[in-house]
């Protein structure tokens, strides 16, 4: 019975022999080319590796590589070692990809889609305009979906199975393509999604000079700077971008003084200490004003950061699946799996996240007992007229406009004034105009 140990080194034998392998046998099975090498060696135990070079159609200097990485240049142990795993090779195990993966990402894209047009719909029906901060978000929707279809071809890759040798040099070519693109646009579409939310917080915040904002500004900064890094590293950091056809050439090298797994974690960690700084500023903003909205708004609004603190577990658990398999001795050929569940988890239920302030509106809009509120009136109107009026330096509070029509209309003969929760200044009307109608 094969262990863990065999599992292992079978994998490493059949990505190296695999590389070899594939000048001529691209699109065959790479455990038979292993079996055939230890019959090679079974008729003749002199078999010389410019023999299996000739073979394999291979440079000589690939199969010498090949015996020094794995063999310590031994002929001996090559000859060994390769006819050990033939023998092995019934009880190897042959693990397939995560079948989850493709139900969870038609869920997401399903779920993902229609909270973007109920977004963009509320924009239009409620705000009569779409703001900056939705232009961003939606390109991180596309960027996301992206990534999801990346994992969904990345996942035919392994329709024989995930481990090495179960798979032809094509397919692992393939594999390590898609990953490759999978890792880059990670942090990209990261990067993408919190500008959105920074520049929504940017808007919502009353105080331009405040400290909040610098807050603001230094999470971005630090956004920029573990996402740029994580983007380059992945393109430069073995020299050539196809690094997975140069695995045994002797020139092919990384970069001498970075620490790939290091500099992964440290970026992961910069990620989400952003993420939690970006789910706890809506608490900030919104902590005063939530505490005198109804009951039903109350455990709404609690669920959604609740929803936002698994944002950033999901982040935390992908980096931890990273160094638990790096110390493991390697990604290996399983890493993909649950790297890519946790990343399309976090990054989906980020967008997510950050589309329910705009679902709001239209809750309040036309399910208003959902939340408590009653004797709702249409509110886009309203809040158009704030913007028009904001424009022309007026001072008007919506919220304010709008909670006082509801008591007036409830009691008509009354005159209650108006009581200004918050003025806005003119000069910086429009940045503080749009999010606080959705989030307080």
């Amino acid at each position: 019975m094969a262990s863990r140990k065999d599992f292992k080194y079978a994998n490493s034998v059949a990505l190296y022999l695999g590389c070899a392998a594939r000048h001529k046998f691209p699109n065959v099975r790479i455990l038979d080319k292993i079996i055939t090498v230890a019959e090679m060696y079974d008729r003749n135990p002199n078999t010389t590796v410019a023999e299996i070079a000739d073979y394999f159609a291979a440079p000589l200097f690939e199969i010498e590589t090949f015996r020094l990485a794995l063999f310590r240049g031994s002929d001996e142990k090559m000859m060994e070692r390769l006819q050990y795993i033939r023998d092995i090779a019934p009880t190897l195990p042959h693990p397939k990809f995560y079948p989850a993966i493709i139900p969870l990402v038609v869920s997401f894209t399903i779920v993902g889609s229609l909270i973007m047009i109920a977004r963009f719909y509320s924009r239009l029906s409620i705000l009569g305009r779409i703001p900056s901060y939705d232009w961003i978000m939606l390109v991180g929707f596309v960027l996301a979906e992206a990534i999801m279809g990346v994992i969904i071809a990345d996942s035919y890759t392994s329709r024989n199975g995930t481990a090495n040798y179960d798979q032809t040099w094509t397919d692992i070519a393939n594999d390590c393509i898609y990953l490759n693109i999978r890792d880059v646009l990670y942090p990209i579409a990261a990067l993408v999604i919190k500008s959105s939310l920074l520049l929504f917080y940017w808007r919502l915040s009353p105080n331009s000079r405040g400290i909040l904002r610098w807050v603001i500004v230094g999470t971005f900064i630090v956004s920029v700077g573990s996402a740029v890094p994580a983007v380059v590293v992945n393109l430069v950091y073995y020299g050539k971008v196809d690094w997975w056809n140069y695995i045994l050439d002797p020139t092919l090298s990384t970069i001498s003084w970075l620490n790939y797994p290091l500099e992964f974690m440290i970026t992961g960690g910069l990620n989400i200490l952003t993420d939690v700084i970006i789910w706890v500023i809506p608490i900030i903003l919104i902590w005063g004003p939530m505490r005198k909205r109804g009951k039903p708004e109350r455990i709404a609004t609690l669920m959604l950061f609740t929803l936002g603190a698994v944002v950033c577990v999901t982040g935390a658990l992908r980096i931890a699946t990273f160094w638990e398999l790096t110390m493991a001795g390697g990604t290996g050929p399983l890493a993909k799996i649950p790297i890519s569940v946790w990343t399309i988890i976090e990054v989906q239920l980020a967008i997510i996240c950050a589309s329910v302030p705009a679902l709001r509106a239209l809750v309040v809009k036309y399910f208003p007992k959902i939340l408590g509120i009653r004797n709702s009136i249409i509110i886009g109107s309203t809040i158009r007229r704030r913007s028009r009026a904001l424009s022309r330096g007026q001072e008007l509070d919506t919220f304010n406009e709008f909670d006082s029509k509801k008591r007036m209309s409830s009691a008509p003969s009354a005159s209650i004034p108006v009581v200004k929760l918050h003025n806005v200044n003119s000069r910086d009307s429009r940045s503080s105009l749009d999010p606080i109608d959705e989030y307080a």
